[in-house]
């Protein structure tokens, strides 16, 4: 393995703790943003509790046990020194949290041919794939209990699509010189469901059980197609402002993701690079701040 990457790894695990229990979602709360050995953990969030009390969905909670495994998915929270914290009112703030999780589904206007009610449900374009939730509700040191958790930001499926990894970077800017209030970076996912529709006579849109000439992918499977979303995007949402951009798409010798989607993505504080999974090649990826790929590695291989 080269030494850059080896470097990274260790610097990976000594630096994330995640503690699977309550209910398997495991999250990193700094109790003071002054020292990483100052994190404690906190359990049993409810990542849906300020808007319909339900729980967050079980593969995402299993996936966040496997964290410690190696570029996994799971939740990150805000472990960064933020000088400008109290400044100016930001989407991210210390202490908040970020997660992610499907968006949820919506019923078409009209009664589908099938009848099966299932292929009247779409993904709702307006579901949050995810949310900055505030975690300073508590009132209590953090015992293993369920607390509230209100949203700050809902980022939406017709943005991003489904995503599922989560990273957030130091807060300097793409030049390393700013000192303000980290971005979040996040992954497209096929973890929950790989969802298609064609277009019939009507030109209405049809849900699909098995591919065919001229299916597609459903809107808000991989975000704003006119914003370049693809199988392989990374979105980055403004710390400051919650404003949603196209980050890259991670390709392969010019080969796009068809499909499968990314892993889970982490930023180095040292190198000032983000790594991210590619789940259709198995390679792990590494850009700088602008969006450039720095190159890969294969570590089934090397």
């Amino acid at each position: 393995m080269p030494a850059n990457w080896l470097s990274f790894y260790k610097r990976r695990v000594s630096g994330f703790l995640a503690k699977p229990g309550g209910l398997g979602l495991a999250s990193l709360l700094p109790t003071s943003c002054a020292a990483p050995a100052e994190l404690s953990v906190l359990e049993g969030i409810d990542m849906n509790a300020s808007t319909t009390g339900r729980r967050a969905a079980p593969g995402f909670a299993r996936a966040i046990g496997r964290w410690a495994s190696g570029l996994a998915a799971g939740a990150l929270l805000l472990g960064a020194t933020m000088d400008v914290a109290g400044a100016q009112q930001t989407v991210l703030g210390q202490g908040n949290a970020v997660v992610t999780g499907f968006a949820g589904t919506a019923p078409t206007a009209t009664p589908v041919a099938s009848g099966n009610p299932i292929d009247s449900l779409f993904i709702d374009l307006n579901g949050a794939s995810a949310r900055v939730l505030d975690l300073q509700t508590g009132g209590q040191p953090p015992q293993g209990q369920l607390i509230s958790s209100p949203t700050v930001l809902a980022v939406k499926a017709g943005d991003t699509g489904q995503v599922f990894g989560i990273a957030l970077d130091d807060g300097k800017g793409p030049d390393g010189n700013l000192n303000g209030v980290p971005d979040i970076y996040l992954t497209a996912t096929s973890a929950f469901g790989l969802q298609i529709v064609a277009t019939d006579p009507s030109g209405q849109l049809q849900r699909l059980h098995a591919g065919q000439p001229g299916a597609q992918w459903m809107p808000g499977q991989w975000g704003d197609a006119t914003k370049g979303g693809t199988p392989g995007s990374i979105w980055k949402v403004s710390g400051t402002s919650g404003a949603v951009s196209l980050f890259t798409n991670v390709v392969l010798n010019g080969q796009p993701n068809s499909g499968p989607g990314l892993g889970n993505i982490a930023f180095d504080a040292k190198t000032r690079q983000l790594f991210v999974s590619d789940l259709e090649t198995g390679m792990i990826h590494r850009f700088d701040m602008l969006g450039l790929d720095l190159g890969y590695y294969d570590h089934g291989t090397q």
